[in-house]
């Protein structure tokens, strides 16, 4: 598996950039190849406040575009 470097926040106002693992995608799934991606107000509050949304560590970033990379069964 290749890897890839990614925003990972560890802990409020701790964000570290750190190598990724790539996923495979599962069935149903689509792995895209992130071209852009922005920050948006939920982002902001899991880096500034508080980590309600997400379980830590977790990659920040979910409004994105980009290309289909691999596709999963189905």
């Amino acid at each position: 598996m290749t890897a890839t470097p990614a925003a990972v926040l560890h802990e409020p106002g701790d964000l570290r950039i750190e190598e990724v693992d790539i996923p495979r995608p599962g069935p149903g799934e689509v792995l895209i190849r992130v071209g852009v991606c922005g920050v948006c107000g939920s982002d902001a509050t899991e880096y500034g406040r508080s980590l309600v949304l997400a379980e830590p560590p977790v990659v920040l970033g979910h409004e994105f575009a980009g290309t289909v990379e691999s596709v999963g069964e189905g």
